[in-house]
């Protein structure tokens, strides 16, 4: 069972967050008009950001973790390894507004994310002794690309159509969304992970072993988010 700090947080942040709600509704001035939900792109935008986060945190922080736990990496050479990811990142995400003018943002966003989740799946094969050109290279270099289009695409698809005064308002929402999935994405997918890992070494496994496949099952839980993510973007506005 969870810890009871963490369900009472838990239950603090759903009661702030009801309450939110409300007091915006009846404020004349509200810090969030709600009305700015009814714009369909800006609401899928939203959400989808929600689920990368809930993604990408977890990912990051499973792929560190598995690389100095079970590789033996040190911290300098573990970021190292992942400069391919982020340069696969810096590219296509300076060509992707070309790509979106092409083809529009709905299909180049779906696109991302099934490329990323492929990344994901491929990444999630790594076994215990992998060795980094076989077997993280091409699953870091795919993810990068995945993550590169996907957030430019559904950061433009966040905005578009508001108006000019609520520009702001909408570029802070999709920053809360992607920290706020962030966060509830390490937890979630850090615990199913954590649990399978305790579960084998209770079971006489190997501790890399056990690791290894904790933190497959992470990948593989955040290409399902992905996926899902790539779902919820089927509901924006043809453009």
């Amino acid at each position: 069972m969870g810890h009871p700090l963490t369900i009472s947080l838990a239950l603090v942040a759903v009661v702030l967050g009801i309450a939110f709600v409300l007091i915006e509704r009846r404020s004349p001035e509200p810090l969030v008009p709600l009305d700015v939900f009814r714009n369909r792109d800006l609401t899928v935008g939203n959400v989808v950001m929600l689920l990368i986060g809930a993604a990408m945190v977890a990912l990051f922080f499973a792929l560190s973790v598995y690389m100095q736990a079970v590789l033996g990496y040190d911290a300098l050479v573990t970021g190292l390894t992942q400069l391919p990811l982020a340069g696969a990142l810096v590219i296509m995400a300076g060509l992707v507004p070309a790509v979106i003018a092409r083809f529009g943002a709905k299909p180049t966003l779906i696109g991302s994310l099934v490329i990323l989740a492929a990344g994901l799946v491929w990444l999630s094969a790594a076994p215990a002794d992998a060795q980094f050109v076989v077997d993280i290279l091409g699953p870091s270099t795919l993810i990068g690309i995945g993550m590169g289009g996907a957030f430019v695409t559904t950061t433009q698809l966040s905005v578009d159509g508001v108006e000019g005064g609520e520009s702001g308002l909408a570029g802070g929402l999709v920053n809360t969304s992607q920290q706020i999935g962030g966060a509830l994405g390490l937890a979630l997918l850090g615990t199913l992970a954590s649990v399978r890992t305790e579960a084998l070494i209770d079971s006489g496994v190997a501790t890399p072993d056990a690791l290894t496949s904790g933190f497959s099952w992470l990948f593989m839980a955040t290409a399902a988010v992905t996926l899902v993510a790539a779902t919820a973007a089927g509901f924006a506005r043809r453009n």
